[in-house]
């Protein structure tokens, strides 16, 4: 048996944090476009993902707004820029049509679906 992974969420809105996520021992670094950032701040955070992932080399997630929010498009078009090894980690999925979106924007890159409600 492997052993467990272990994921580092850090807000996308605190660039220090993220730096220090990325220098960590974490098996996975999970940067939040989500919930751990605040509606006026959702535009920034997308700059700083852009910025501090853009020659990333270690297993990274990005966890996007979700299709119904206005950010959605602007989250996927950023993740869309960057290497590979950045995948996509998709919040509050209820249907197969929302990863398949997904994966038309962003061919080939990792996709991670959140089941959040029983649907």
């Amino acid at each position: 048996m492997s052993p467990p992974l272990t994921f580092l969420y850090t807000p996308a809105d605190r660039p220090d944090r993220v730096r220090k996520a990325l220098a960590s021992e974490a098996d996975v670094v999970l940067v939040d476009l989500e919930d751990a950032v605040a509606p006026a701040r959702k535009d920034e955070a997308r700059e700083n993902v852009l910025e501090l992932l853009a020659a990333v080399a270690r297993p990274v997630q990005v966890r996007v707004n979700h299709p119904s929010t206005p950010w959605h498009d602007a989250d996927l078009a950023a993740l869309a820029r960057l290497p590979l090894p950045v995948g996509a980690r998709l919040p509050k999925v209820e249907a197969p049509a929302e990863i398949e979106a997904a994966e038309a924007v962003l061919p080939g890159r990792a996709l991670h679906p959140l089941i959040e409600s029983a649907l």
